[in-house]
């Protein structure tokens, strides 16, 4: 979806003329607020609502935004790179540090990070970055066979044998979801779809649709 992070900056635009990323980081930017990891959103300009500052073209599912905003674009890529850098992991308190710094408790290999006297929040900020890093380096492994359409038969052996062994990993990454689950929020809330619509600005499209349509 994105490039480099060192990037991000200057792909407002880029995005905005890309509807399937533009909302899919809509989602993302939705996702973030609810779980209280960046700042509200600007209200919509007085008098406008989003149904009225949206238009469907077609019946492929074309949305496209009237009121785009580059500058909007590269704050919500700003915000999730400080979600990559783990900037988050301050603000947890110190019964959560605690909770998080137990479920690493087999990992800490020196006494004083064990019992966690020597811990500091910069250091599971430190842990949860490179943590996420990891976590995005495996679904790229994980996704590799994603998106085909339609394959030739060398094609689908090479697909069955990566993907029999994308189940093995998926499967063995499960404690590392746990792990980024407990930090992200540690209270495990979760949130219906309507509920991230009407409180969040969860954009309400049709994703494949749009894929489709700009394939």
């Amino acid at each position: 979806m994105l490039g480099p992070s060192n990037s991000w900056p200057q792909q407002g635009k880029e995005i905005c003329d890309n509807p399937p990323r533009y909302y899919r980081l809509l989602q993302i930017g939705a996702l973030l607020r609810a779980l209280d990891l960046m700042p509200a959103p600007s209200p919509p300009p007085p008098g406008k609502t989003l149904a009225q500052s949206r238009a469907f073209l077609g019946k492929v599912g074309r949305f496209f935004r009237t009121d785009k905003d580059p500058a909007q674009m590269e704050a919500l890529l700003g915000e999730l790179d400080r979600f990559f850098r783990a900037e988050f992991v301050n603000l947890r308190t110190s019964e959560e540090g605690r909770l998080i710094r137990e479920k690493l408790g087999p990992h800490w290999t020196h006494e004083d990070y064990r019992d966690g006297r020597a811990v500091a929040p910069r250091h599971l900020q430190a842990i949860t970055a490179r943590l996420l890093a990891y976590r995005g380096r495996v679904h790229a492994v994980t996704s590799f066979n994603d998106g085909v359409i339609e394959a030739s038969l060398i094609f689908l052996v090479s697909s069955s044998f990566t993907q029999e062994i994308n189940g093995e990993v998926t499967r063995a990454i499960e404690p590392l979801d746990d792990l980024l689950a407990l930090i992200i929020d540690p209270t495990g809330r979760t949130f219906s779809r309507d509920q991230l619509i009407a409180q969040h600005g969860f954009p309400e499209v049709d994703l494949s649709a749009l894929d489709d349509a700009w394939y």
